[in-house]
């Protein structure tokens, strides 16, 4: 998808969004458009290529017979669980469960030890964690400040999310438009199909527990993640809806670039946030040039993700290339085949592929049936992350954002971009200082050619992600508690 199609999609997902907004429509993933990421833009292409209305109504009929067909193998009866008996705290966290390894962990992925800094006797507060496992966990509890929100329902309530966003399909319309042709008839169609779909459902029930858990813990001030999503929205309305003095703060631990869209958007009130929290000054400068920048207070609160190394920076003798891929499979897959076709030409490099935390390597192994494509050149990571930027000399990476903790750590940015896609490069604003390559040809003779990576180039980089990622400020934590 090009940055026009791009650009028109948002278009009109925005008209249908503030189309008379409700806890139903919001509920809708189709319409909130997070970013220009392939991956997430992938379910839009058939908008763009699929001519014939014929060709659209079959795809449509079979993504309703999906959405039905998994709406019924939801309606297992799950225990009604009361929500844990805790007492009314002062600070609720929202957060995420990947996997159960999480359970043993100090400090949470995203906020790190905020909670201490905030003063365990001064500042009650709790973690709810959304869970993105297969497990239904039921309000597990774990480190006394910590609860695993359930993955469903009992089939109750799921009846009845799913009754309450089929019955508002009727309602789903543009705004403005007053010429409608075929491509905006068939994102209207396909956005009507979305509101039955899991990530709707999805929407909407972690509405209801949002709701539940805010009645019973009466919250003076929550936090959450903020990267656009819908659930996030939802979060805040069922908190304003509760009690409209309520303290909703959005945090975003990772990028933001001009490729982000929905977190830039202002919503109807009862939808924004309070205040927004990013990582450093690329995020803030970012957002005060959006829409969110003209009415919503930003600050710098920092972050976990800061890496402080002593290795030196200057050209390197190792031929050694640390591949970073994106936590999302298709990324993986993408960059796997570019240095398995790597390994078939001659080169003495070695390539340290290092996964992301929630993709199973196994997974990703098992899915090339051809065992022998690995050379003896790919290594795949079961070290420390400094451990691999200290073995490394070069980094290869999409949009993975671990590019920033690479190149503080002295190695050069090699972005690997696919022709007719949208660049998802974390360093975009300052891309002509790294390298870029569009197959394992131009990796392999930019690598061998040292020539190629210029030291005035690393240390503007260098500079560059310094301001990505800075230290939590204890003067902006210590500011959350004059918010109770």
């Amino acid at each position: 998808m090009n940055r026009k199609e791009f650009s028109e999609i948002c278009k009109m997902s925005d008209q249908i969004l503030y189309n008379k907004t409700n806890i139903y429509k919001s509920s809708n993933s189709w319409i909130h458009i997070i970013r220009s990421h392939p991956d997430f833009l992938d379910k839009y292409k058939y908008i763009f290529k699929f001519k014939k209305t014929l060709s659209i109504k079959i795809l449509h009929f079979k993504i309703i017979i999906k959405y039905l067909i998994q709406f019924l193998l939801r309606l297992k009866i799950v225990k009604n669980t009361s929500f844990p008996n805790i007492n009314e705290i002062d600070i609720l966290f929202i957060s995420h469960f990947h996997n159960k390894n999480q359970i043993f962990e100090k400090n949470d992925f995203f906020y790190g030890d905020i909670q201490k800094r905030l003063g365990i006797e001064k500042i009650q507060s709790l973690n709810i964690y959304i869970n993105h496992t297969d497990k239904n966990y039921n309000y597990f509890k774990f480190n006394k400040k910590s609860i695993i929100l359930p993955k469903y329902l009992n089939i109750f309530l799921e009846i009845k999310i799913f009754t309450k966003l089929l019955l508002n399909i009727s309602k789903l319309n543009y705004k403005n438009y007053k010429k409608i042709n075929t491509l905006k008839k068939n994102f209207l169609k396909r956005a009507k199909i979305e509101m039955i779909s899991p990530e709707s459902c999805r929407n909407l029930r972690l509405s209801y527990q949002f709701d539940k858990a805010i009645k019973h813990l009466k919250p003076k001030l929550i936090i959450f993640t903020f990267e656009g999503h819908a659930w996030e929205r939802n979060l805040i309305y069922a908190a304003k809806k509760f009690n409209k003095k309520i303290k909703c703060f959005g945090y975003n631990h990772s990028i933001v670039s001009e490729n982000q869209y929905s977190m830039k958007k202002i919503y109807p009130s009862c939808f924004n946030p309070d205040k927004i929290f990013v990582s450093g000054k690329v995020a803030l400068k970012q957002l005060k040039k959006s829409d969110v920048g003209n009415k919503i207070q930003i600050s710098i609160l920092g972050s976990n993700r800061t890496f402080k190394s002593k290795i030196k920076s200057g050209i390197k003798d190792k031929k050694i290339c640390l591949v970073i891929p994106e936590g999302i499979r298709s990324e993986v897959l993408k960059m796997l085949e570019l240095i398995i076709n790597a390994s078939k030409i001659k080169h003495n490099i070695k390539f340290i592929f290092r996964l992301h935390p929630i993709i199973n390597l196994e997974n990703i192994l098992s899915s090339n049936k051809n065992k022998e494509s690995y050379s003896k050149n790919i290594f795949f990571s079961n070290k420390s992350f400094e451990d691999d930027l200290k073995k490394s000399s070069y980094v290869l990476y999409r949009g993975s954002t671990a590019v920033i903790a690479a190149v503080q750590a002295g190695l050069y940015p090699i972005y690997f971009h696919k022709k007719n896609e949208i660049r998802i490069d974390p360093l975009i604003e300052i891309a002509k200082s790294r390298k870029e390559i569009e197959n394992e040809t131009q990796l392999i003779n930019l690598i061998n050619s040292n020539e190629n990576f210029v030291s005035n180039d690393l240390k503007r980089l260098v500079k560059y992600s310094n301001n990505y990622y800075e230290d939590f400020k204890q003067s902006e934590i210590d500011k959350l508690i004059n918010n109770i």
